[in-house]
């Protein structure tokens, strides 16, 4: 009896995966994006050695695929998927790194400043309404934590705003700058990159997203 296609391209990870898994590091999750051959989605690093990582995967990503990514601070990683198991993916990096460049923690001076986060570019028709006033508009970007719209007429003043897109709940955030009709968003609770993730697979229709930096 032959196997499903899915595990036929996503074979479990043997002993020597095991044998990898103890030299690796465990890492402080990262949110990271990813970028291969059929798209772009978020990930979620998990642990890092200097010859690979392991990784939540969030879009379609398959055994043998070459891939990019994109993590804070403008670090970047390609590979090739060697192994994938109910979302999780592990990926041999073409060069060694330092696991400490991926892993490190925040310090003082990164706290005192936000990260610029990688972004999905995806089209959507957005709402924005802050205080009594509905703004109609197009969403440009997004990423877990906020988003980058265009409003017509623009909007007049920074502060509180809710953002309604099709099919996923109203999320609350601050508009932290303006930009002619361009608005910068800022998510009061970041989004579930699960729920993120499977948007932003039925809004793409087939067309590779473009990487664009959080303002």
């Amino acid at each position: 009896m032959s196997r499903p296609a899915s595990e036929a391209r996503c074979p479990r990870p043997g002993r020597g995966h095991e044998r990898r898994r103890e030299s690796r590091q465990t890492a402080v999750l990262r949110v990271a994006l990813l970028t291969s051959e059929r798209g772009a989605c978020f990930c979620l690093l998990k642990n890092v050695s200097a010859n690979g990582f392991q990784a939540r995967s969030y879009g379609d990503v398959r055994v043998a695929d070459f891939v990019t990514i994109l993590i804070p601070d403008e670090n970047v990683l390609r590979g090739t998927v060697i192994w994938c198991r109910d979302g999780d993916i592990g990926v041999r990096l073409r060069r060694e790194i330092d696991p400490s460049t991926v892993l490190r923690l925040n310090d003082q001076a990164e706290t005192q400043k936000r990260r610029r986060l990688p972004r999905i570019r995806v089209s959507a028709p957005v709402t924005l309404k802050m205080a009594d006033r509905v703004y109609r508009g197009e969403l440009l970007d997004i990423s877990h934590s906020g988003a980058l719209a265009t409003t017509t007429p623009a909007m007049p003043t920074q502060g509180p705003v809710t953002l309604t897109l099709p099919d996923l709940d109203p999320i609350k955030g601050q508009v932290r700058w303006l930009d002619d009709e361009k608005v910068g968003i800022f998510f009061n609770t970041p989004l579930s990159l699960q729920e993120l993730g499977a948007w932003l697979s039925r809004r793409n229709s087939g067309t590779g997203p473009n990487l664009q930096a959080c303002a």
